[in-house]
């Protein structure tokens, strides 16, 4: 795997690999091709947490990931994130929630 020297160029490659196009991507996840455009070349700095949540959704790729890639967490901290989510999905399972 090649180097990512940003978070945009990591969402293009992840677009690209999918085979998906940037309209494609921005219908799923409910923003503008532009802005996704802009993300991907380096014009816009590092998306929030909000936005990561729906470029993850559009992408379909753990939210998890894109924040720890984004520089918003550690990796310590993902593998636990990780782990209260399953759990907390398997409690919501269980109790019927979903």
């Amino acid at each position: 795997m090649r180097f990512i020297s940003n978070f945009g160029e990591l969402i293009k490659e992840i677009r690209l690999r999918k085979k998906l196009s940037l309209k494609d991507v921005s219908k799923k996840c409910g923003i503008s091709h532009p802005y996704l455009s802009q993300i991907e070349n380096g014009k816009r700095n590092t998306p929030k947490p909000a936005m990561i949540s729906k470029l993850a959704k559009g992408l379909d790729v753990p939210y998890i990931e894109l924040l720890q890639k984004a520089g918003y967490i550690e990796e310590a901290e993902k593998e636990g994130l990780a782990k209260s989510a399953d759990a907390y999905r398997k409690y919501r399972e269980k109790n019927d929630l979903m």
